[in-house]
């Protein structure tokens, strides 16, 4: 977001407070807003009817927003009509122009007043005061976790200054994209040398040159301009579809008809731990938020059409139970510490893994394919136990534990999946395992056919068949380790033909008293012939 500096910051808040968002006095132009950073979200909002020109004919998008035009601006953003005045706060008269809005605020819910019962109307609404206002009028509240609201204001050394009552809906501005840095480095919440003296001075002001005077001790940082505001609130009418297309289940409990099936239309998103849904039919997405934490989620008899997203949940499960989840399922939990369970007659056709996890299957429950992409983390540590059909590991060094009595038609390591780490337990089944880098393959469990198509693999396992590409054919693969030696693929012997089948020998014939029979070892290259 663009911040310019202003000479004259109060010019003048009272003719702004008169005449701002009143249609039916202001001119709808703006002819001070060509080539102004925020000129196309200040022409939309005049095309929406939520700001309008002043009487003059300008826009002034420098100008200072009071908290009173800022509950406006949002109102009239998202259709909120003026209410009767009910006298909640005391220096809001039912006379005030902004008095109905005010009230509007209100009984939405977002705003709440100051402690001493008061709204201070007139004061300049700070940053902080704009995001935690954004934030509960639009209901993005909740839709971040505190890891990432942490995140979000990580990068900013005046973090600590935000207030504890704003500091979540601070965060969730800044991940959601709605308010930005004031510079790189700086959130600028509010001003820096704010005090109740200031704001004080600041209502007692009659005039633009005491105004002034009381903006220049405030700064120009910390509080929030007209052309500011018209950005922030384009942002987040783009975002509020979204928000209100999908069914959100914010608390813990269990959803869905007891019998038969209910169908919710759009997407749904789960935020909170405990939250079990069944008999359901989501023609959108699911969202499993990153605010379910390490709790545990339960789908019972559901049926997604979109796609799966896996946010949040803990190592006691998110359960899919006898569902039929039609698109992908994307596992990213940011610590990788998540269990999935797939039972009952549930099938997946695909999971990605962008983080660690275990992966169960059990029962009926099927997985088609798994996918550990190349963006996946080193040293990322995933388990899967149970049936899967394939299993493509794309990433470079990622340990991947197969469980006992776990069966795997085909286990890939892709070209690069460098420094990858498979371990079979000894009552594993690999039905086709193919090696494309470099990799280390512990363990003793089954594996059918063995497609070797880099040398430098470190295999502890026998293949009962073992095939080997050119590119492995080109050079030599290492002994395996032992002894001194050094990582390698350890060659079985698969078979061994002797000719001729038969040899018979006559005592007593003369000049015969022995014969030759050759044994021949295959594979060629196998890493012990002697026979």
């Amino acid at each position: 977001m663009q911040h310019h500096a202003r000479s004259v910051l109060a010019v003048i808040v009272i003719f702004a407070l008169l005449f701002t968002i009143i249609p039916a006095l202001a001119a709808p132009t703006g002819t001070d807003i060509a080539g102004h950073w925020a000129e196309a979200q200040i022409r939309e909002l005049m095309e929406r009817g939520v700001v309008s020109g002043l009487p003059d004919g300008t826009f002034r998008p420098e100008l200072t927003v009071t908290r009173a035009e800022f509950v406006t601006m949002v109102n009239k953003s998202l259709g909120l009509s003026p209410l009767a005045d009910t006298g909640r706060f005391s220096d809001v008269n039912s006379g005030d122009w902004f008095a109905g809005q005010v009230e509007a605020a209100a009984e939405a819910g977002y705003v709440t007043g100051n402690p001493d019962g008061t709204f201070s109307p007139y004061r300049p609404i700070t940053r902080e005061q704009a995001a935690a206002m954004l934030i509960r009028a639009f209901g993005f509240a909740r839709l971040v976790s505190e890891t990432e609201q942490n995140a979000a204001l990580a990068s900013f050394a005046d973090a600590g200054q935000v207030s504890s009552w704003a500091k979540a809906d601070m965060a969730t501005a800044v991940h959601l994209g709605l308010i930005s840095g004031y510079t790189n480095t700086t959130l600028a919440p509010k001003p820096a040398a704010l005090t109740t003296s200031n704001w004080q001075e600041w209502e007692a002001a009659r005039t633009t040159e005491q105004r002034e005077a009381v903006l220049e001790k405030l700064g120009s940082s910390g509080l929030i301009t007209r052309g500011q505001t018209a950005a922030i609130l384009v942002r987040a009418l783009s975002k509020k579809p979204v928000i209100q297309e999908a069914t959100l289940f914010d608390q813990a409990g269990t959803y869905g008809p007891e019998d038969g099936i209910e169908t919710i239309s759009g997407d749904v998103i789960v935020t909170a731990d405990g939250v079990v849904l069944q008999n359901l039919i989501i023609t959108g997405d699911l969202t499993i938020a990153e605010s379910v934490g390490d709790g545990t989620v339960v789908l019972d008899n559901v049926i997604v059409k979109g796609e799966t997203y896996v946010k949040g949940g803990g190592t006691d499960s998110v359960i899919f139970r006898s569902c039929t989840l039609e698109g992908t399922i994307t596992v990213e939990k940011e610590d990788g510490k998540i269990r999935i369970v797939v039972e009952g007659s549930t099938s997946v056709p695909k999971v990605v893994l962008q983080s660690g996890a275990i992966l169960i299957t059990q029962e009926d429950g099927s997985v088609e394919e798994v996918i550990l992409p190349e963006e996946l983390d080193e040293d990322t540590e995933v388990v899967l136990s149970g049936s899967f059909g394939k299993v493509e590991i794309a990433s470079q060094g990622a340990s991947v534990s197969i469980g006992a009595g776990s069966s795997i038609d085909t286990l890939v390591l892709g070209e690069n999946a460098t420094g990858t780490k498979v371990d079979l337990d000894k009552e594993a089944n690999v039905g086709t395992l193919t090696v494309n880098a470099p990799a280390e393959i512990t363990g003793q469990g089954r594996i059918g056919t063995a497609e070797i198509n880099n040398p430098d693999v470190d295999m502890k396992a026998e293949p009962e068949k073992v095939v080997y590409g050119e590119d492995a054919k080109k050079e030599e693969p290492k002994k395996g380790s032992g002894g001194g030696g050094g990582g390698g693929t350890t060659i079985p012997v698969s078979a061994i033909s002797v000719e001729p089948t038969e040899l018979i020998l006559s005592a007593g014939e003369p000049g015969v008293t022995t014969g030759s029979i050759i044994a021949t070892v295959s594979p060629s290259n196998a890493t012990n012939k002697t026979v």
